[in-house]
């Protein structure tokens, strides 16, 4: 089963692993002009949008090793929900999807100052 899990380390740190079968492999380079055998890591920032593939806010590629099946990623902000995708580049430069991963939910890489307790001091009333 063709498949890629986007996994959280720290609030700027991700581990992608994925897992595309032989056949799904030979159908896409029989389908497309791929020259490049080496896996495309396409990464979606979807913070509040319904992702449709297309609509993220921004996206970063990263080339990965063609016999590589996972790849750390540092990822440009915390505090956002990003999506994954391994695939392939087609020599007209378009991006071939393979498999998409989860959304994944990167925490903030400090504490929310705005939300402060109120300031309780003890009142001397003698």
């Amino acid at each position: 089963m063709d498949r890629a899990w986007f996994l959280l380390k720290d609030p700027h740190w991700t581990l992608l692993w994925w897992n595309i079968s032989e056949q799904t492999r030979a159908r896409l380079f029989g389908s497309f002009a791929i020259s490049n055998r080496a896996y495309l890591l396409r990464v979606h920032d979807v913070t509040d949008i319904l992702f449709d593939g297309n609509n993220s806010h921004f996206f970063l590629e990263i080339e990965a090793a063609e016999t590589s099946d996972h790849w750390y990623i540092r990822l440009p902000e915390a505090g956002r929900v990003y999506c994954a995708e391994t695939g392939f580049r087609d020599d007209q430069g378009r991006f071939v999807s393979a498999a998409r991963s989860n959304a994944l939910w990167m925490p903030p890489d400090a504490p929310d100052m705005s939300h402060r307790e109120p300031n309780w001091s003890c009142i001397d009333l003698g």
